[in-house]
């Protein structure tokens, strides 16, 4: 079943000197499904300014495509950490639309945080 097939792996990106790898930097640039990721993130949480898609991925044998999204508040980190949110959604990549919503993953450590799709 395509649902044992998705492994969602959560790890910290490691830092050096005291300083980290922003998330943005391994984002996929103006990718089709922002701003229907954006507008589900907003709906979780209205601070997020920007979204980012991080992966795209078709489960194989007829599996849905899943993405993992990124949003965060441009006024930075204020105390919550859900204003950085990851979203990890089904979606129609040729209409740019989530068609589901799987999970939504506040950061457990602002701007420290990676998520990828394997399975």
């Amino acid at each position: 079943m395509w649902r044992e097939a998705l492994v969602i792996v959560l790890g910290c990106i490691s830092s050096v000197a005291g300083t980290h790898t922003p998330v943005a930097a391994q984002a996929v640039p103006e990718h089709p499904l922002v701003p229907a990721i954006r507008e589900v993130l907003r709906r979780e949480n209205p601070r997020i300014d920007t979204a980012e898609v991080l992966e795209v991925k078709t489960v194989p044998r007829g599996g849905p495509t899943v993405a993992i999204g990124l949003g965060h508040s441009d006024a930075g980190f204020q105390g919550d950490f859900r204003d950085e949110l990851f979203g990890i959604f089904v979606v129609a990549t040729q209409a740019a639309r989530v068609l589901r919503t799987l999970q939504f993953i506040p950061t457990p450590r602002w701007g420290d945080y990676e998520f990828t799709l394997s399975g």
